[in-house]
């Protein structure tokens, strides 16, 4: 993979993409971003949301991961054993409520995508969001006996072999929240095929991934490009215009905005600095 040289324009925030307008409402809430379109160092997935959020570290991975994206770079997963590691989650991370965005190309042939995961513990415990392969089906997933599901129809939109923009919501962590889970592809809010809310949710205090469910040990296959993480669920509005621009939560608009509480000012690469990997 080639090295390119950044450029931002500070008129718009954000060189590949100028011309644009900067969305700062995407940064409420925002406690983690893990993007592969910047921040690119070797074996670290840098965090830019400037939440003091761990950095992820490439697992079973090495340069030859590094991938074309949809912009510029993704991290290419073997849905074998490779994955980013972000470490035990802090409290920040263990929001309630949240919206966990990705833009992804998953493999058509792998049937089983885990996106995300927090680990609670105990094995078949902890949260996930993905595809789960006994039933080709996307689900949310924070127990056993407590997910929501949508149909399989939905996975086949996320396997024509394109690039596409998947979010999970979730108001909450007790254990009727479920009910009002979402998922979102491309803009468009997914019709839910079942929910099981009979069972308590589990907690969300050890290891996050990407791309790796931790309990089962079962890994995506394909590419993703960014990851987000949210605090609050995102409101419809944000959703469809965050899918039509993915990266529109990179650029900044002429003032600086204020830092989430406990924040410092995101990690955005300025002029003169790179991206690329080994």
């Amino acid at each position: 993979m080639s090295i390119g040289l950044i450029n931002p324009s500070y008129q718009n925030g954000f060189a590949p993409r100028d011309g644009l307008p900067a969305n700062p409402n995407l940064r409420q809430g925002l406690v983690g971003l893990w993007s592969t379109e910047l921040g690119i160092s070797g074996l670290t997935l840098f965090d830019q949301s400037g939440f003091s959020t761990p950095d992820g570290v490439l697992t079973n991975m090495d340069g030859s991961n590094w991938a074309v994206g949809r912009y510029g770079y993704a991290l290419s997963y073997d849905g074998v054993s490779e994955y980013v590691n972000l470490g035990t989650a802090p409290p920040h991370l263990q929001t309630a409520a949240f919206s966990m965005t990705q833009v992804i190309q998953p493999d058509n042939a792998h049937n089983l995508m885990q996106l995300f995961s927090w680990t609670g513990g105990t094995l078949c415990s902890g949260w996930f969001g993905g595809v789960l392969g006994s039933t080709g089906r996307p689900v949310l997933f924070t127990n056993t006996n407590n997910r929501r599901n949508w149909p399989a129809a939905a996975t086949t939109l996320l396997v024509n072999g394109d690039w596409h923009v998947v979010t999970f919501t979730i108001p909450g962590n007790v254990q009727a929240d479920i009910n009002s889970a979402e998922l979102w592809i491309d803009g468009q809010k997914i019709a839910v095929d079942s929910t099981d809310a009979t069972g308590a949710t589990t907690a969300r205090t050890g290891s996050i991934n990407i791309g790796r469910r931790i309990a089962n040990m079962q890994e995506y296959k394909g590419n993703i490009g960014l990851t987000a993480l949210h605090n609050r669920v995102l409101a419809d509005g944000e959703i469809v215009d965050w899918h039509g621009d993915p990266l529109a939560i990179l650029r900044l608009e002429d003032e600086p905005f204020a830092p989430p509480v406990g924040g410092t000012y995101p990690g955005i690469l300025q002029a003169g600095q790179y991206i690329g990997a080994l």
